[in-house]
């Protein structure tokens, strides 16, 4: 009786008089366990309510029923409700109390209520199977009813209607086929002003902590919340799904149903809940401004990569200005899809207006940080120029690629690469930078999620420095995972990123199909960028190749198994060692300029890297003749203060076999008297007496990180980087700068640096800073880009190779099987083609040592040159300023060569593209010449046609000319050529065609490298320089002559049968001063190089130009060359060219108008001779008394040219003005001959 009592309303407490309560409380006891419906009702005339008590079986009461009752009552009691109150828990009934506002009821209508309220409490249970079998038919409808009816609990169909609840089994039943979570709002209570939202999910019940942020994110408040749990069996297996009903109103306090994007927030919640879209507070743009989640992703996508490229101060700064004036969204969108919608025709006049649209709104905006990010955002949707925002939605993570032409990005202008692709999803950020439309490069995994693309930057700038020797430029990318809290972190999560970064890439990519160029299917195109896409693997990648390539064969991309070098179907790097053995090529080129090899006195060195990795472990395996004292890597720090080489060489070896090895396996007995090896984490580390003299320090104990800096600054031959990080940075650079936050504590100033020779098999283990400062103090060094370009070198004779054969393979012409044999058997030759050509980079750095000493104006000029044309503005690159090369001119020293690796890289990279457009690149002569010796000789045989119609080849052969050009020439031959002679640079690449086909220059240098071993390094780099300056006479020849209508290939089978057999002739017909100046030349070649075949072979090229001469007056007047020769020569008798030769050479001025006049004045010395020889031909008489005849002529013409060049014979120093008027003198009496 309590226990009733204490249930009813406070209301009828107070309100009731005892005789009426007790009443109530006799009925509500006497029916606990009745089966039966009850009502009674009870009159208030002093306030003027009625209150009703209805008691039913509990298991009848509904909230539908609830509803229906209240109705009726309010219908036949023509009055308004009060209150409601319900009460469970007096036995097996529920009670209802309803107070309404109306009169007293008539006596008679209480049993007719009564029996119409029986009628309305019909059983849920029996309802909820009635509307199964009526939606789903009988059958199904049942054995919905046996699985169901018996999970609802009572606080379920209390506060569930029938209606809802068929809903919601819908919903569940759909979620257990296919899904995991849905959504459905309902305006069951908007009249009380909120939605309600009911969130379903498969699995445990998910935490409020979860779901209520996820809602808020939204812009949804949370009212009140009801969780139900259905434990379910279903084809024999239990299941559990999960219901939250929410009550909910928009943060404007108003039913979700009123907001702009009612209709689109459930799929948003699916598709956060399942992970498709991130849960982030740019979510309210969905319910605020009416975007669907894909176009709220697609904000967060250009939102993510105005950060990375610093257009916003912080991740979330750049949020504010949407969600503070959500139309302003809406106005992005607008025009987004205005520029990209396939499927719609946007009229000029349209995205005019929809951009003023966005500038208008922009007036919404007050802060004046958020209207510039505003207007940034703009100016990357105008700079997009490709996405994949319309092809169809990746599953089962949706991902958007944007692709930029990144320097129409207001303030990207100092930083920007050509183009790059950013990619965005719930997984992964990613981004893909590109210097050139032919490009390649590695992607990484990146751990620097806040500023990936800053770091991707960076290394694509290096890799076009280091792609200068392959056809494509520098490319790169890299992507991070992003945290959830129900995703597993690791390497499978990781592939699925990289998976995603690729499939972007390749959604915004042309392909090529049947020889004609496709563009993306529902993609609108803004830019004319190629089909050219290839990568390859980094830190982090290192295994991915072969994913990457069954995209690529999986979407039919023209490149195929090319697209990612490497992998299964690819040069295993590792294996071969190629980047190792190519490192090591430096590294006896500065041992050699040393007068030292690997076969005398063992050379020390520390190192950086362990050996199971490739460039530090191959790297350690190229010679038997080191003396390790000391290495490194992020786990161990190894120190053998007297190794033995042989010994030492042997335990590196099985180090290197034993798979995942590190220097904690080196067999301790094999280490030295006081080394060992220690933990890079230790704190204390005692100094035996070995390694303090090994290291020359003092302290007797020492910690990790200070070890590796005694390391570092150790007194040894060698420092061999083959690991990750960067050590050091310039005496002038702080540790901030360097960017490498990691390796701070160990870092060491390049003043610092105790070495004779720094290897970097490894990348960026010195800023270019610290490379110059090392080397302007003696040190010995190039750069990564050199020292490590075999492995970037190998890829692209790979790729290129399956280009080649690509073709073959789409006809069938070629089984894939087959290819890879080709491919495999060709291997070491294409390593030795690689390795060929760090020796040439090598030498060529010592050859451009050696000019900017001697001629370091032209280097500053052309510097000046490639700056103003902008070629190095988005690179940061590190060259001396004027004041700094002014000050190395005085002291006669000239540029470094780290800084002349850079020049030269960039030379190369702007001569090649420009050579590629031009007509020049299409030249039958350099498919004979060029293409078809780069690719092996097996190759070139079996696939001459492919050759001729590879894909790159007007690229190759441009980069293939540039080369060999710049290896042999220098980086400003062209540059000279073109400001001394006037001629546009295709015309300076032609003349040294001819030089190099005429002169067989290619032929000459492997004459000289074959015998360099009997050659000391000086003699070798003077050979050289021999060889540049005949070629460099020859290109004087060439463009001072006229050779259309023949191509290229016909002057040079016209001229170098007639020069090789001229060559060996023509010193016995030298007088005068030509004779003795041949002698000199010869003198001092042959001590200079101690060869006497070599020194007489140089000597006779010195006269090139003359011999040229003496041919082009040989075609034109049909004469024997031999004849030509002797008048030709013969005319030395009489005027010492030689002397006037000498001194135009001897010029050396700053000045531009003088080295012009210059160069000027020795064409018109040699038109003068071919002149006053021609006309001495072209007389009739014997042509062995010419020279005799001129003789004669002396008295009245030749005088005056004799008398002036006497007179400078005497000067201290000729200058220009007594040349010119001698040479004006000779001219005019070549004119009068």
């Amino acid at each position: 009786t309590v226990a009733a009592f204490n249930s009813f309303p406070k209301e009828e407490l107070f309100r009731a008089r005892p005789s009426e309560l007790r009443a109530q409380l006799r009925l509500v006891l006497d029916l606990q366990s009745e089966d039966e419906v009850r009502l009674s009702l009870q009159s208030d005339s002093v306030r003027g309510n009625v209150v009703a008590l209805v008691i039913m079986p509990r298991q009848q009461f509904s909230a539908e029923v609830r509803m229906h009752i209240q109705h009726v009552l309010g219908e036949r009691l023509k009055g308004t409700l009060v209150y409601y109150y319900l009460a469970l828990g007096m036995g097996h009934t529920a009670r209802l109390h309803f107070c309404f506002a109306a009169p007293p009821p008539r006596p008679e209508i209480l049993p007719l209520l009564q029996a119409e309220i029986a009628s309305l409490a019909r059983s849920w249970d029996s309802l909820l199977r009635e509307g199964l079998a009526a939606h789903y038919g009988y059958e199904y409808g049942h054995e919905l009813a046996a699985r169901w009816v018996p999970v609802f609990s009572p606080k379920y169909r209390s506060t569930t209607s029938v209606e809802v609840a068929l809903s919601d089994i819908e919903q569940i039943e759909h979620l257990l086929q296919k899904g995991r979570f849905s959504v459905l709002i309902g305006g069951a209570g908007a009249e009380q002003n909120f939605s309600e939202l009911r969130l379903y999910e498969i699995g445990e019940a998910p935490l409020l902590s979860e779901l209520i942020p996820m809602l808020q994110n939204f812009g949804i408040s949370v009212i009140s919340e009801d969780a139900h749990e259905f434990r379910l069996e279903r084809d024999g297996i239990a299941q559990v799904a999960n219901l939250q009903a929410f009550r909910v109103r928009s943060a404007e306090g108003k039913p979700l149903e009123r907001e702009p994007g009612a209709a689109l927030i459930g799929d948003a919640l699916v598709a956060v809940r399942t992970g498709q879209a991130e849960d982030d507070r740019l979510n309210l743009l969905t319910l605020a401004a009416g975007l669907s989640w894909r176009e709220v992703a697609l904000v967060r996508a250009y939102l993510a990569a105005a950060f990375q490229m610093k257009l916003t101060a912080a991740r979330n700064g750049g949020q504010r200005p949407f969600l503070s004036c959500p139309q302003l969204a809406r106005r992005f969108i607008e025009f987004f899809r205005a520029r990209f919608d396939p499927d719609r025709d946007t009229l000029a006049g349209d995205a005019v207006s929809l951009r003023a649209a966005y500038l208008e709104q922009l007036g919404a905006i007050d802060n004046i940080v958020d209207d510039r990010t505003a207007r940034a955002l703009l100016t990357m949707l105008e700079a997009t120029v490709r996405t994949n925002f319309f092809q169809p939605v990746p599953a089962p993570i949706p991902y958007i690629a944007l692709k930029f032409e990144s320097g129409r990005i207001t303030n990207l202008l100092d930083t920007a690469p050509l183009y790059e692709i950013h990619v965005n999803s719930s997984l992964m950020e990613g981004c893909h930078l590109r210097a050139g439309k032919i490009a390649r490069g590695g992607i990484r995994h990146s751990d620097r999620p806040d500023d990936y693309r800053t770091e991707i930057l960076d290394l694509m700038k290096t890799q076009t420095v280091k792609n200068a020797i392959i056809v494509p430029v520098g490319a790169k990318g890299g992507f991070i995972v992003k945290s959830h809290p129900e995703r597993p972190e690791g390497p499978q999560t990781a592939l699925e990123a990289y998976r995603m970064l690729i499939e972007a890439m390749l959604d915004l990519t042309d392909n090529v199909v049947a020889q004609q160029r496709v563009t993306p299917p529902r993609v609108k195109i803004y830019d004319d960028d190629g089909p050219y896409l290839v990568v390859a693997a980094d830190k982090g990648t290192a295994s991915y190749s072969d994913t990457a390539n069954a995209i690529s064969v999986r979407r039919n991309f023209w490149l195929g198994d090319a697209f990612a070098s490497g992998g299964e179907h690819g040069y295993d790097h590792k294996k071969m060692g190629i980047t190792a053995r190519g490192a090591w090529e430096s590294a006896r080129r500065h041992l050699r300029e040393m007068g030292r090899d690997l076969r005398g006195v063992p050379v020390t060195m520390v190192g950086i890297g362990d050996m199971s990795g490739d460039v530090f472990g191959n790297g350690l395996l190229q010679s038997d003749n080191i003396k390790l004292i000391a290495a490194f890597d992020h786990r161990h720090i190894f120190i053998d203060p007297d190794p033995d080489p042989r010994t030492s060489y042997a335990e590196r070896k099985r180090l290197y076999q034993l798979p995942n090895s590190q220097w904690s396996d080196y067999a301790a007995a094999l280490i030295s008297k006081g080394g060992g090896v220690f933990r890079r984490g230790q704190k204390r580390i005692v100094m035996s007496a070995e390694a303090r003299a090994a290291l020359k320090c003092d302290a007797a104990e020492t910690d990790a990180d200070t070890l590796i800096q005694l390391i570092l600054r150790a007194d040894v031959d060698m420092l061999y980087n083959g690991g990750i990080g960067t050590y050091v940075r310039a005496s002038t650079e702080t540790d901030a700068e360097v960017g490498d936050h990691a390796n701070d504590p160990c870092r060491i100033g390049a003043d610092e640096l105790r070495c004779k020779i720094v290897i970097e098999g490894g990348n960026l283990g010195l800023t270019q800073k610290a490379r110059v400062e090392y080397a302007l103090r003696g040190g010995r060094i190039n750069t990564d880009a050199i020292d490590n370009s075999a492995g970037v070198d190998m890829s692209d004779h790979e790729v290129n190779l399956k280009i080649l054969l690509q073709p073959m393979l789409a006809r069938d012409q070629l089984s894939f099987d087959e290819r890879n044999r080709q491919l495999a058997a060709v291997a070491e030759e294409v390593a030795r083609s690689v390795l060929e050509n760090n020796r040439d980079q090598a030498l060529s750095l010592s050859l451009e040592q050696r000019r900017s000493q001697y001629s370091l104006s032209a280097f500053c000029e052309h510097l000046s040159a490639i700056e103003q044309r902008g070629l190095l503005r988005y690179h940061d690159v590190v060259l001396p300023s004027y004041e700094q090369l002014r000050e190395r001119r005085a002291a006669q020293a000239g540029l470094t060569r780290p800084e002349l690796a850079v020049l030269t890289a960039f030379t190369k990279i702007d001569l090649a593209l420009r050579l590629g457009t031009t007509p020049l690149a299409e030249d039958p002569y350099l498919i004979e010449h060029f293409l078809r010796p780069y690719f092996p000789p097996q190759i070139a045989s079996a696939f001459p046609r492919e050759i001729e119609h590879h894909g790159l080849r007007h690229e190759l052969a441009a980069t293939l000319i540039v080369n060999e050009m710049v290896d042999l020439m220098g980086s400003v031959f062209v540059f000279e050529l073109t400001r001394d002679y006037g001629v546009g640079e295709d015309d300076a690449v032609l003349a040294f065609l001819i030089a190099e086909g005429v002169l067989d220059l290619r032929a000459r240098a492997e004459n000289i490298k074959a015998g360099a071993q009997e050659l000391t390094a000086e003699a070798e780099i003077g050979a050289f320089l021999g060889l540049e300056r005949a070629a460099h006479h020859v290109c004087s020849w060439a463009l001072t002559n006229t050779f259309e209508p023949l191509s290229l290939g016909e002057v040079v089978r016209r001229f170098k049968p007639a020069f090789d057999q001229l060559t060996p002739q023509f010193e016995t017909l030298l007088k005068g001063g030509e004779l003795a100046s041949f002698e000199l030349i010869y003198r001092e070649l042959r001590t200079a190089v101690h060869h006497e075949q070599l020194a007489l072979a140089l000597t006779r090229l010195s006269f090139a130009q003359h011999l040229l001469n003496v041919l082009t007056l040989s075609f034109s007047l049909a004469m024997e060359p031999l004849d030509v020769a002797r008048i030709y020569f013969g005319l030395s008798e009489n005027i010492d060219f030689a002397m006037l030769e000498h001194a135009i050479d001897g010029i050396r001025t700053d000045d531009r108008w003088e080295r012009r006049a210059a160069s000027d004045m020795a064409a018109e010395l040699v038109s003068a001779r071919m002149q006053l020889c021609r006309s001495l031909l072209t007389r009739d008489g014997d042509k062995r008394l010419l020279p005799a005849r001129l003789a004669r002529d002396r008295e009245r013409r030749a005088a005056e040219v004799e008398r002036l060049i006497s007179e400078m014979r005497v000067l201290p120093s000729v200058k220009l003005p007594p040349l010119q008027v001698a040479v004006r003198a000779l001219a005019r009496l070549a004119a009068g001959a």
